[in-house]
Parts: structure tokens; sequence; C-alpha cells
């Protein structure tokens, strides 16, 4: 039987003993959050009451029954000029926007004024792992029994005993994939897990310049490919056990 989080949910006092224990970690507070999260799920707490709590506790203040109530109202991201929050959007690359946008609407709004550009994407599937990559920040998300083990660019390891290592990593991937206006110079997707179905993966449209595509089955292929911007494309690549050499195509300029 798969274990509930609903318990902790629905207890104050754990959810608090999990803050707690997260302060502990010493780690950086978003990075906690998304912790927090794996362990109690999405809905388990909001990120501003969550760092409330994570800063008392973090300056020693221990008392889970505080009423907070006689504490005056926080400021938050939303209170910001909108002025001021697109500076501070702009300042950002596209990695870190990804995950402002991610706080609320109207954060979003401001985040996707700006279109995120990507010098590389790569995505890889396996049998044994998803791993991907924006630019520079890796990830990998690992088969572990029927679970998964989510490594992240800083290092840290998630792991989980039931969810599929593909529809965790598939999480994280596409609301990236997703974001309005996205354009990579260099696209990579290689698929070399029979059963996997992009149809969900790209079901957008896409800017990419340059394409490469492995694939064990032809709608690996041309899945990607119907999701392509072809006024961006300059060049396509194919690969995979459906071709006996390597398919290369560079588009004339527009």
């Amino acid at each position: 039987m798969e274990a509930s989080s609903d318990p902790i949910k629905r207890n104050h006092y754990y959810l608090k003993a999990c803050i707690l224990y997260e302060v502990l970690q010493k780690k950086p507070i978003f990075e906690s959050y998304r912790n927090f999260c794996d362990t109690v799920g999405q809905d388990g707490m909001e990120y501003p009451d969550f760092e409330y709590w994570y800063y008392r506790f973090y300056h020693g203040q221990m008392d889970f029954d505080y009423d907070r109530s006689a504490d005056p109202m926080p400021k938050t991201l939303v209170d910001i000029p909108v002025v001021s929050m697109k500076k501070i959007a702009e300042s950002l690359d596209a990695i870190e926007r990804t995950h402002l946008r991610t706080m609320n609407h109207a954060i979003k709004d401001v985040a996707d004024s700006f279109p995120p550009v990507f010098e590389k994407i790569e995505i890889k599937l396996s049998e044994k792992d998803l791993s991907w990559s924006w630019n520079d920040r890796n990830y990998s998300c690992n088969k572990k029994g029927r679970g998964y083990s989510l490594c992240r660019p800083d290092n840290s390891i998630v792991e989980n005993s039931n969810e599929c290592y593909i529809k965790k990593g598939l999480e994280y991937l596409i609301p990236v994939l997703k974001m309005p206006n996205i354009q990579v110079n260099h696209f990579s997707l290689h698929f070399d897990e029979e059963t996997f179905d992009p149809n969900g993966l790209l079901a957008f449209p896409f800017n990419a310049k340059n394409i490469f595509i492995y694939g064990r089955k032809i709608n690996q292929v041309i899945q990607p490919l119907l999701a392509m911007n072809p006024g961006h494309l300059e060049s396509i690549s194919i690969d995979g056990m459906l071709h006996t050499e390597t398919h290369h195509q560079t588009l004339p300029p527009r």
C-alpha cells in the first residue's frame, strides 16, 4: 500500500516539525522548500507560510503554537512595483526566470514578458534514467526500483520509492519547454527507450535553430519535428535505429 502524506498535512505540528528538520539541514531556503514539497506534497503549505516558520526556527524561536495574528501583515513579492519587478526579471537569466515565474500569476506575467533564450537544451531518455541540461546546468532522474532518484545541479538528491522516474523528470522538463516564446540555439533529443511517446513533450510551437533527434521509433522523430517553428529552424539532424546513417539538412535562409 502506498504511503500517504495526508496525515502530515492535516497536523500543523507535523508540518512544522518537517520545516524544523529542513532548518537543521542548513540548506538554502528555496532548496529546503523544494525538499519539503517533495516530502509532503505541493499543497502542503504555501511558500510564504513556509518562509515564516523557517526563519522563526532559524532564529531559535521554537514555539509551534505561536499566534501569528499579532504580527504585522508581511510584505510579499507582489507588493513590489511592476517597474521594479521588471528590472529584477530582466537581470535574471533564462533559467532563473523559470523559477521566478512559478511563484504566482502576476510574477509569471512579468517573467514571461522577457523571451527565454537558451544556448543549449539536451534531453536524454533511456531505460535507466531521464537526464537533461539547461545550458550548463545538469539534472538527472534515475530509475531506482519502482521509484526514482533525482539529482539536481547542486548535487542534492531527492528519492521516492513509488513514482516513475520518467513522470517525475517530465514535471521538471515540461514547464520550461512550455514557456512562451522560448528560443533555443541547440536543441537535442535522444530517445533510447522504445515505449516512450513524446507526444506530450512538445505539444506546442517551439523555436529551435538547430535540432538533433535520436529515436527508436518513427513517432519519436516525427512528433518533435511537428512542434518546431519552421521559420526559426536552420538545421535538422536525425539519427536512430530506423536510419542506417545520420541525415543532416541545412535549411536555406529565409
